[in-house]
């Protein structure tokens, strides 16, 4: 059918292009992840933004099967998973340190005993250098970067779960899986 959508060559090649560019980020930071805050300083959500890219780079796997792109999708999920500057997964469930508390109505165990905690396999937002609720104020003033994290169900500026962010954990997780 007819449309001004680019063509699937055209396409392909941006996804490729992006890729390339987030291989170059993860390639240059010591825990290798695919996400480069300007100035150390993390964004609200940064282990979104880290997910999302890595779907990037596992697409042009996809598109390509060159090993370099599965590689650099495979060290993504493991800065995830605990090889990072805290050493904490951020994945509830996986890893020896992980976290627990993420901040959720209906997940509350932390604060209500009777109130289950977040089921195993959800992402926590992460490292937020601006630190805007009022809990992580109170513990994190002066972090930077990747330490300005709490696994606390009151941090919801570093410690919130999403729909949006474990969309992307699950697409790269079932990449991950799938190479064995």
């Amino acid at each position: 059918m007819p449309n001004r959508l680019p063509g699937r060559d055209k396409v392909r090649k941006s996804v490729i292009k992006g890729a390339d560019g987030y291989l170059a980020t993860l390639k240059s930071h010591p825990y290798g992840m695919p996400y480069a805050p300007v100035d150390n300083v993390y964004d609200w959500g940064s282990n979104h933004q880290i997910a999302h890219n890595a779907v990037v780079i596992a697409t042009a796997y996809d598109l390509t099967g060159a090993a370099k792109y599965r590689d650099g999708a495979v060290q993504s999920m493991d800065y995830l998973l605990g090889r990072n500057a805290l050493n904490i997964s951020y994945v509830t469930g996986y890893g020896e340190v992980s976290a627990q508390n993420q901040h959720a109505r209906w997940y509350a165990h932390q604060l209500d005993p009777n109130q289950p905690n977040p089921p195993r396999g959800t992402l926590a937002g992460g490292p937020n250098s601006s630190i805007q609720d009022p809990y992580a104020q109170s513990k994190l003033q002066g972090c930077v970067g990747q330490f300005c994290y709490i696994d606390d169900i009151q941090s919801w500026s570093t410690n919130e779960h999403t729909i949006n962010w474990n969309s992307a954990l699950t697409r790269l997780a079932s990449f991950v899986a799938d190479q064995g």
